[in-house]
Order: structure tokens, then sequence, then C-alpha cells
């Protein structure tokens, strides 16, 4: 009996011992390239904040996130970097991967797709770049999870919006939109050949939705157009204008209208005009 449970607990130290030196790593179960974890007690303390803390890195130097608590996201990061057991994501020997370098570059480009760039560090993204020469532990570490951060908003602002639209009794069934976002971003960005192609596939899949992008980028262009001419907004009346009324931007309204589409390019206005006219009044209840 006293050499069975001797033998017993010898197997049990020997078990623990081997636990102890393998580090108790969990099965890596993402699906991209593996990378190193030399920084993983770096990313692991910056995860578990649920923000990027200006004081772990000089931000005047490396930036911090323009919206630094992700605490929403923090159940899936923590599922992300655990799938990778803390490995680095987004750099490679301390520069960029080739799908952050792309990511990136989608950022810059977020208005046309209806978002607003700085809600994913687009002027922020140059500086953090910088900072990796450096081969610093924290900046590449606040990279990585910045990273991770902007990727998993993009996607899931594209995927069921920014607003969930529930919360407003809308009948759209943003539930339904929902994959799991960790091991998507996972297995599918963070090794991306194609980072434009992963985009469209997680946008919403319906002709109503390409017809709208398509306007956008028409009224972006329209909208660069009239800024480098220097076009000065139309002034707004102070009261309803009838047909026939004057209208001091006569002229200026029937040129931006004709520049949308609204108005026929043949229409022609006297140049002292400011009588708002049927033909304006038909153009503008086209736009």
């Amino acid at each position: 009996m006293m050499k069975v449970s001797l033998r017993s607990a010898c197997t049990a130290c020997a078990l623990t011992v081997l636990l102890l030196v393998s580090g108790c790593h969990r099965h890596r179960k993402s699906k991209s390239a593996p990378n190193t974890d030399a920084y993983s007690d770096k990313l692991h303390n910056l995860v578990e904040k649920k923000a990027l803390p200006p004081e772990r890195v000089d931000t005047t130097k490396t930036p911090n996130l323009r919206w630094p608590n992700f605490s929403d996201y923090d159940s899936y990061i923590q599922t992300f970097y655990d799938d990778r057991n803390y490995e680095v994501a987004w750099t490679r020997d301390g520069a960029p991967t080739a799908s952050a370098n792309a990511f990136m570059q989608q950022f810059s480009n977020a208005a046309a797709k209806g978002l607003i760039p700085e809600d994913y560090d687009a002027s922020r993204w140059a500086d953090r770049v910088q900072a990796l020469n450096s081969k610093s532990p924290d900046a590449i570490s606040l990279f990585d999870v910045a990273m991770t951060v902007n990727v998993m908003r993009y996607i899931s602002d594209l995927r069921i919006g920014r607003v969930n639209p529930s919360r407003f009794n809308f009948e759209v069934p943003g539930q339904e939109k929902k994959y799991d976002l960790a091991e998507f971003v996972s297995d599918n960005a963070v090794d991306a050949t194609d980072v434009p192609k992963l985009i469209a596939s997680v946008e919403p899949d319906s002709e109503e939705y390409r017809k709208t992008e398509q306007a956008l980028a028409h009224y972006l262009d329209l909208a660069k157009q009239q800024e480098e001419e220097g076009a000065e907004p139309l002034p707004v009346p102070t009261k309803a204008v009838s047909v026939s009324e004057t209208y001091s931007a006569a002229g200026d309204l029937l040129t931006r209208l004709q520049l949308e589409g609204d108005a026929a390019e043949d229409v022609t206005l006297n140049a002292a005009s400011s009588v708002f006219n049927s033909t304006l009044s038909a153009a503008l209840k086209r736009y």
C-alpha cells in the first residue's frame, strides 16, 4: 500500500513538472502563420487593461488610440490573443505585415464606406510605424493591439453598422449578421493577401447597399471638385422661396444642380437673374 501511494505521488509530481516546463501553453487555435511570442507579457497586460494607456509609451512618438477604451470588444480581443498564445499578429521582425499595411490603407479610405477615418486612427498609423523602427517592445505591442482593435471595429462597423439598429426598434436582423469576430480576424484577416476582397465579403450583400455605396462615391467626388473650385456654400433663405420669387444665388444654385445631374446642361439663366423660376424648382425637386 505504501509503495502504491509513493508511486502515485511521484507520478503526480512528474506531471506537474512537465506542465511547468511546457509553460502550460494552450493548443494554438489560430489558422494564421505562427509568429513570435516574445512580447506575450506586454500584449497580455494591454489586453487585460481593456485600453491602451498613455503611460505605456511616449505617446508623442507612438500615438494612443483615438478611442482608447475597447472594453466593448474585450471578449473578442481576449479570445483573439488566447487562441494564438499571445503571439504578435501584425508585425514580423518589427515591421508591419502586408495585411497590416493594407488595413491602414482601408482605414484612410473609410469615408468611401460612409465611415469616419479617424475612428480607425487613420492619421496615427504613420507615427506608430515610425516608432517600430526602434524595435521597442512597448511600441511593437501597442501597434499590435491597436491594429487588432481597429480591424475588429472596422469589420464590425461594416458588417452590422456602428450602432445596432435594434436599439432604436428598427426591425433589422442584426443578430443574424454577427459571427465569431475573433476567429474571423485571426483566421482570415491576419494573413489576408487581398484585404479589399476580404472587406467586400463582410459588407451587406444587397443591391441597395451597393447602389448607396456608388452614390456616396459620386457625391464624395462632387464635394472634392467643389472644394478644389473654391465653391462657397449656398446661402440659406430665411423663409421658403416660391417660384417667381427672388433668390440671390439662383445662378449658383443652377450650377450646383447641373453638376449633380439634376438640371440639364443646356439650361441657362440671365447672368443678373436672381429669380427662382420653374426650371430651378423642378431640378430642386429631382435633387
